[in-house]
């Protein structure tokens, strides 16, 4: 456990190791639709590209990425904190085409 979360407690958390993208970005979305404004929500992952997509789609989405990401072995663990309704339904990073 890193100084971060010794110092934040998160309300609730989503395990989503095993899911590949766009996966884990779009349920770390739906549960923070599910959570109340100034709740915190930790997301551990293992796919590689979740360590900078779902940073960028919550930022994206009008929320805060608690501190950096955290990387412990082939786990990442983001904590998020819920800042406000979505403001807009953005195409998620992973789907962009170009």
């Amino acid at each position: 456990m890193t100084m971060i979360e010794e110092t934040v407690r998160a309300d609730a958390s989503i395990d989503l190791r095993g899911e590949v993208c766009p996966h884990p970005v779009m349920l770390t979305l739906e549960q923070l639709d599910r959570m109340q404004t100034g709740q915190v929500l930790l997301v551990v992952a293992d796919c590689p590209p979740a360590l900078r997509s779902i940073p960028f789609e919550v930022v994206r989405h009008g929320h805060r990425v608690i501190g950096e990401p955290i990387c412990d072995g082939p786990d990442i663990r983001i904590l998020i904190e819920k800042t406000g309704e979505r403001v807009a339904d953005f195409p998620c990073c992973c789907n962009a085409k170009g």
